[in-house]
């Protein structure tokens, strides 16, 4: 665990620590200075769930133009089976639509979008890879290169994802009164243990 995040972790247990110890009358609630700063952090958690939600989203989508750049280099050489091309960018155009949405990442559907996620960068390479004059097109190669480094980040992008969604459940378990009526726990890729 970074340094930040580990700050950021042990200000959340403090700041949890002194609104639970507070002193209460039968009637009074905790300072309005705590609970202020209480609903800080669960903005800034918040803030940095979000991002880290929309990093891995904007990653995944860049992922999918780069399979879909990758076969039209391939098309641009004129040595390329055009019908294979197309189903391999309707195969592509399909991830999206099997992708995970926040409020829908149970662990089949995950597994199913990593599944058909591997499967369509596997065949969109192979053809690639098939091409005759592969060596001499070096984007294709930088391409194949970009969109593993992308897959290969994915894990972490998910661990981020966890990070602040636990931080913001644990809030949501000992202080429900701090988020909207009716908030839900997010939902983690991790899997329960």
């Amino acid at each position: 665990m970074s340094p930040i995040h580990l700050r950021t972790l042990v200000g959340l247990l403090c700041l949890a620590a002194i609104y639970s110890c507070q002193k209460k009358d039968s009637g009074s609630t905790a300072p309005e200075a705590n609970l202020d700063s209480l609903q800080v952090l669960v903005q800034s958690l918040t803030v940095q769930y979000d991002s880290a939600w929309n990093d891995m989203m904007a990653d995944d989508d860049n992922k999918h133009f780069l399979l879909l750049r990758l076969v039209d280099e391939v098309i641009y050489t004129n040595s390329a089976d055009t019908a294979l091309a197309a189903k391999l960018k309707a195969r592509v155009a399909e991830l999206k639509t099997l992708r995970y949405q926040r409020g829908n990442m149970d662990s089949p559907l995950i597994d199913r979008y990593d599944s058909a996620t591997s499967q369509v960068i596997g065949q969109v390479v192979d053809f690639a890879k098939a091409h005759p004059r592969f060596q001499d097109y070096p984007l294709m190669q930088e391409l194949i290169d970009e969109i593993y480094t992308s897959q290969n980040e994915l894990l972490h992008f998910r661990i981020r994802h966890d990070r602040y969604a636990k931080q913001l459940n644990a809030l949501l378990d000992s202080l429900p009164e701090l988020f909207p009526s009716g908030a839900e726990p997010i939902s983690l890729f991790e899997l329960p243990a």
